[in-house]
C-alpha cells in the first residue's frame, strides 16, 4: 500500500522512506486510509489445511467466515464511502467482486482490474507478497489511482 500511496503522490519510493512511513502512519487511525484483511486468520498459506483448526475448535468454517468479512466489508464502505478502494490478492477476485456486487472486468494492465461505482474506484491487484512483483506493479496501480481522482 505504501507504494501506491507514494506513487499517487509522485514520491520517490526508497527503502528508508517506506519503512519510516510504515512505522509511522501506515494504517493509524487519523490517517486517510485503511487497512483491512478479508481472512483475519493467521495462515501460513492459502492452503487449506489450516482451516482444520479453526473448523474442528471453533466451529467456523471458511464459507461461514468469509460471509461474515464479507457483510463486514459492505457494511464499511456503505458507512464510509471511501474514494477508492484496493483489493489485494487475484486469488479472491471474486470474493472482492462480492464485496461490491459487481464484476471487476476492466484491466489497466496484466493482473490490475478495476471498475467504478458511484465515481468510487474499486481495484484487484496482486498481493504485495506475490512472487515475482516488482515495485514498478505497484507505481501501476498507484498512476490508476491518481488519474482517476484527477
Amino acid at each position: 500500500m505504501t507504494q501506491i500511496l507514494f506513487s499517487m503522490q509522485g514520491k520517490n519510493i526508497n527503502t528508508n522512506d517506506i519503512r519510516y512511513f510504515q512505522k509511522e502512519s501506515l494504517g493509524r487511525k487519523n490517517s486517510d486510509h485503511c487497512l483491512l484483511e478479508l481472512s483475519a486468520l493467521p495462515a501460513k498459506s492459502l492452503n487449506k489445511n489450516h482451516w482444520k483448526f479453526y473448523e474442528n475448535h471453533l466451529n467456523l468454517s471458511k464459507e461461514k467466515y468469509l460471509e461474515k468479512r464479507i457483510t463486514c466489508f459492505k457494511n464499511l464502505i456503505k458507512d464510509y464511502k471511501p474514494k477508492t478502494i484496493i483489493f489485494y490478492g487475484i486469488t479472491y477476485k471474486d470474493k472482492w467482486e462480492s464485496i461490491i456486487d459487481k464484476k471487476l472486468t476492466d484491466s489497466y494492465c496484466k493482473d490490475i482490474y478495476y471498475t467504478t461505482i458511484d465515481n468510487k474506484l474499486c481495484i484487484v491487484c496482486k498481493h504485495p507478497v506475490a512472487r515475482g512483483i516488482s515495485k514498478d506493479y505497484f507505481i501501476k496501480v498507484g498512476e490508476l489511482v491518481k488519474n482517476h481522482i484527477l
